[in-house]
């Protein structure tokens, strides 16, 4: 059962489900996942297969020799005395039959071996009767690992790599459940600091929980914590001239919502601060956007009474319909010495017409807005 949070998003079970369901229908499965890539997929697997009666999951470390020696040394040792078999006569052992056998790597050296065996070993596997065929697991992992050259695939070998697994909507679902208990921040401040980790984070659930700590002034200031961030990860180390496939394993870029990104901290660390500011920028209109524009409905709702219909612009435009009114027409209207408006109506509608005008133009918004509450006081009171 996956109850871990992150385990739990809807992208990393499909993943882990499939995985799962090529090792249940009798295929072996090499994973390729690059650095930080979520934390316990291994386990959530072999959770999943145990749930399956008549597989049994068991380990072997590669790291101890060529793989018959290996495999008869762990699996059957009973009958070593009878010789190495070749690979052909694995299935004469009982014990050999109905497994799954996860490759534990913690070196490179014998992985040519083993590539040239689990290609031999998924062609015989072929005519292997389903209720005695066993497969193997490896979950290659970060830039040591996951950039091994892959045995000649087959119908009885597949390759599945961590790209596009985690979606906006499972960034989105993390950041929420993380940021529920932030008493410190109001109903918009947590849909802003929600929509920012995700826009951020992209696939990366560890940075998105490292972000959802931080205060609301530092997540549309994140360049230092970024920064940091890259470090902890060793970004540094990545050369211009790398190549996609050596960023993918170092977690430096990735396919997220159907498109090659690149990480935000490897982003801070290159100094290129506009393409982190377009994110933050992103996630401010998604949600202050249409919070804007409710709060212009609000504003003609509560003084339409006073506003002149057929009303003229500033620009000596003719609006016809009340709720047509801009913001910025607004501002104008009730700052005329002839109009009657309350200071902090006024100062609300300068915000509000500041902030709708950052954002139509690709501007982040002033972060006083948003931290001073600004934009979620009532113009009415006080």
């Amino acid at each position: 059962m996956m109850n871990h949070p992150v385990l739990d998003l809807p992208g990393v079970r499909r993943f882990v489900e499939s995985i799962a369901g090529n090792l249940r229908d009798g295929r072996s499965v090499i994973v390729r996942l690059p650095l930080n890539a979520t934390t316990g997929i291994r386990e959530a697997v072999k959770g999943a297969v145990a749930d399956d009666d008549l597989l049994h999951w068991t380990k072997v470390n590669t790291d101890d020799g060529a793989p018959l020696p290996t495999l008869c040394q762990n699996i059957f040792p009973e009958a070593l005395s009878d010789g190495i078999p070749l690979i052909e006569g694995l299935y004469d052992h009982e014990e050999f039959q109905a497994i799954v056998i996860e490759l534990g790597l913690s070196e490179t050296g014998h992985w040519s071996d083993w590539s040239k065996f689990l290609a031999e070993f998924s062609e015989i596997n072929h005519g292997i009767n389903d209720l005695y065929r066993s497969q193997f697991a490896v979950f290659l992992e970060g830039p040591d690992f996951s950039l091994l050259p892959m045995p000649s695939k087959s119908f009885r070998l597949v390759e599945q790599r961590w790209n596009d697994v985690i979606d906006g909507i499972d960034t989105q679902l993390y950041a929420h459940r993380a940021l529920r208990e932030r008493a410190s921040l109001t109903f918009l401040q947590r849909q802003l600091a929600a929509s920012i980790c995700c826009q951020l984070s992209k696939w990366d659930i560890h940075l998105c929980e490292s972000l959802c700590g931080l205060d609301i002034e530092k997540m549309l200031n994140p360049l230092e914590h970024l920064k940091a961030y890259a470090n902890q990860l060793g970004f540094e180390k990545m050369t211009d001239n790398a190549s996609e496939e050596e960023k993918w394993a170092a977690g430096i870029e990735a396919v997220f919502d159907g498109e090659s990104q690149p990480h935000s901290a490897y982003l801070a660390l290159q100094g290129d601060e506009e393409t982190i500011n377009q994110r933050i920028w992103q996630a401010e209109v998604t949600v202050l956007y249409p919070h804007a524009e409710m709060l212009r409905r609000k504003i003609l709702e509560r003084e339409g009474r006073q506003i002149p219909i057929p009303f003229r612009t500033k620009n000596r435009e003719t609006i016809e319909k009340l709720y047509d009114i801009d913001i910025g027409d607004l501002y104008f209207y009730f700052n005329q010495a002839h109009v009657s408006c309350r200071p902090e109506l006024s100062s609300f509608l300068k915000d509000l017409r500041n902030t709708r005008n950052a954002l139509a133009h690709f501007s982040t918004v002033d972060p006083h807005v948003i931290t001073r509450r600004h934009l979620e006081k009532d113009p009415w009171e006080g």
